[in-house]
């Protein structure tokens, strides 16, 4: 059994979601400020061993730090602004 957890972190809310073997088996969704209690909560009811977080948004470092003490293969992919003037 492998399960995988997978997070993104939108402007208005947090969805999650938990995959086994590579089928979705539960879905989540929560508000950022709710966040790190609820994946902490998620981490330690499904014990995933992999995990990937997305954030359009640079407030998740608490959570890329609970996934990376947690799970052990975290990925966060990182939040970045590019501006051009055109």
């Amino acid at each position: 059994m492998s399960v995988n957890l997978c997070i993104d972190w939108g402007n208005t809310q947090v969805k999650a979601a938990i995959f086994d073997n590579d089928k979705l088996q539960k879905q989540f969704t929560f508000s950022g400020d709710a966040a790190l209690e609820k994946v902490t909560s998620i981490m330690d009811l499904y014990q995933p061993v992999k995990a990937i977080l997305c954030s359009v948004v640079h407030n998740s470092d608490e959570l890329g730090q609970l996934g990376e003490s947690k799970i052990r293969s975290f990925i966060e992919l990182e939040w970045v602004y590019a501006h051009t003037d055109k």
